[in-house]
């Protein structure tokens, strides 16, 4: 599911943030315990603390890695393709992969989680926000190159990512089927 990466602060850091991906593999964030991660990286509570103000903490460092990491494959698969419509339609059928990939589905999940949401809605706002540059960007080129015709970008690409998004809470809230083949 999440793999933090290596190298971003102490080893202890990193062990309990494999620990915390880990745990949310067999559970919810809700479900989720801080004495779980402590007992599964083996360390104290002032060593989680030493690195993380709380659970949500902890659960946003987890989620910016990932969505670092995601943006990072993603602009490199957009990359991939000259004609700006072809780059939204990458953009496109990654968003919607993400129902139909266990892995990601489940770590989507952990972003419509109700108590995190309440924790820290602007960081998550932000991070939701993460996917959107890359697209504004594409959306701005075709734009210029008389391909599209937006006269405002970011809201433009803010609501591509709201409606892929919508459909992503429908699978995971039941109101869609996750059959690919009517998706």
């Amino acid at each position: 599911m999440f793999e933090p990466a290596r190298g971003d602060g102490p080893e202890e850091r990193y062990r309990v943030l494999q620990a915390a991906a880990s745990v949310l593999e067999r559970t919810r964030y809700q479900s989720l315990k801080v004495r779980q991660v402590l007992t599964a990286a083996e360390v104290s509570t002032s060593t989680f603390y030493r690195y993380f103000t709380s659970k949500s903490d902890l659960m946003l460092a987890l989620l910016r890695e990932d969505a670092d990491r995601m943006k990072v494959y993603l602009v490199g698969l957009m990359a991939e393709e000259v004609d700006p419509v072809a780059r939204v339609e990458v953009w496109l059928r990654f968003g919607v992969r993400i129902a139909f990939d266990v892995e990601h589905f489940g770590q989507f999940r952990v972003y419509l989680d109700h108590e995190l949401m309440r924790d820290v809605p602007r960081e998550l706002a932000e991070l939701n926000g993460r996917a959107v540059g890359p697209l504004r960007e594409v959306i701005e080129e075709g734009t210029a190159q008389g391909i599209f015709h937006s006269g405002d970008a970011e809201r433009d690409a803010r609501a591509i990512h709201y409606y892929v998004r919508t459909y992503l809470m429908d699978i995971a809230n039941g109101v869609l089927d996750r059959d690919p083949e009517t998706a």
